[in-house]
This record gives C-alpha cells, structure tokens and sequence, in this order.
C-alpha cells in the first residue's frame, strides 16, 4: 500500500489542526511559513483551508507534516519542559552535522520533510 492508498479521515485530522497551528503559533511562525511547512501551494490556500477545513481534503503528505510537528514539540516537551529553554534551543545556531551550524527552526521553516525528520530522530536520541 502507498501513501496515495492510505484512506485520511478528515475530522480526525480537523481536531488536531488548532493545535498544529498552536505549535507553530508559539513557534512564532508566519502563515506564510506555516503553508510552506503544512506543504500548502500557496498562503492564499493555507488561509481558505483555515477558513473552512472541514471541506479540505488533507493529503497524506500534510498528515505527515503535522505528525512531524508533534513529534518535535512534544520531545521538546519532554527535554526543555521550561517554553523558554525550548524557545531559546529552537532559535539559536546548533552544530551538530544534522544542523550545520543552522538553528532547527531555519531547518523547520524550509518545510522539506527530510529536515523534518532529521530534527525529529534527533530529538528522539535524548
């Protein structure tokens, strides 16, 4: 079975979105940069997606870029529970190869779903 055959259920995906959009609000994440990161074509069809999601037909990839989302908040969570100390860790420049002396949000903010998931593995290392 592919991505493409995968069956999402949209009210699942509707309930989880407000704190998707949360996250990333704390994140300080322009809408812009929150289409880029959702992997939405544009801000115009992030903004009606927002306006009305329960008629947006969520495709697999955007599942997988939220799922990436709340796995690097909530590792975040569990290893800087102080907002402050995660905020600060996010923003600042880290030299490990997996960043190449970027700060994770630069990496998060490009949305490519490799970088994503290199943030999130890790993450998951501590």
């Amino acid at each position: 079975m592919s991505n493409r055959d995968i069956r999402v259920d949209n009210k699942k995906v509707i309930l989880l979105l407000p704190d998707c959009i949360t996250i990333l609000d704390r994140w300080e994440f322009t809408s812009s940069e929150k289409a880029i990161l959702l992997g939405f074509d544009n801000e115009t069809v992030f903004q009606v997606m927002l306006a009305n999601p329960s008629v947006h037909a969520f495709t697999s990839e955007q599942i997988e870029r939220m799922s990436y989302t709340f796995r690097i908040c909530i590792s975040l969570m569990t290893i800087l529970p102080d907002l402050l100390q995660a905020r600060h860790w996010l923003h600042s420049p880290n030299k490990d190869q997996t960043f190449n002396g970027k700060s994770p949000i630069e990496l998060i903010k490009k949305g490519k779903i490799l970088d994503l998931d290199s943030i999130s593995n890790y993450l998951q290392m501590f």
